[in-house]
């Protein structure tokens, strides 16, 4: 298993593989009304092939949960929505928004 660190350049195609694996994911997650909250490039683990699995959900929340706010040392900062910054209610946008930022 390789962490999302890899130290050799990818060919577009295969990022772009790994951008569309990823969003993938956290679309199954907001499906099933759960926004993940905390993504990060520790948190994303890829295979040989090209897998990709999202680890530590500890602070993923339920997406109708208007309760949904990170407290300012839960996630990194580079990686959080404007929204996780000011503090605010967020969703699944959130998640969309820190994959752009880990890419």
């Amino acid at each position: 298993v390789l962490q999302i660190s890899i130290k050799k350049r990818l060919k577009h195609s295969a990022l772009s593989f790994l951008i569309y694996r990823c969003l993938s994911g956290v679309r199954y997650l907001h499906r099933m009304g759960i926004v993940y909250g905390d993504l990060k490039p520790s948190n994303i683990v890829v295979d040989e092939q090209y897998q990709v699995q999202l680890l530590d959900p500890g602070l993923s929340r339920l997406i109708w949960d208007q309760e949904s706010r990170l407290s300012e040392f839960t996630t990194q900062r580079r990686y959080r929505a404007p929204e996780i910054l000011m503090g605010a209610v967020f969703d699944g946008k959130a998640d969309v928004w820190s994959i752009g930022c880990i890419f």
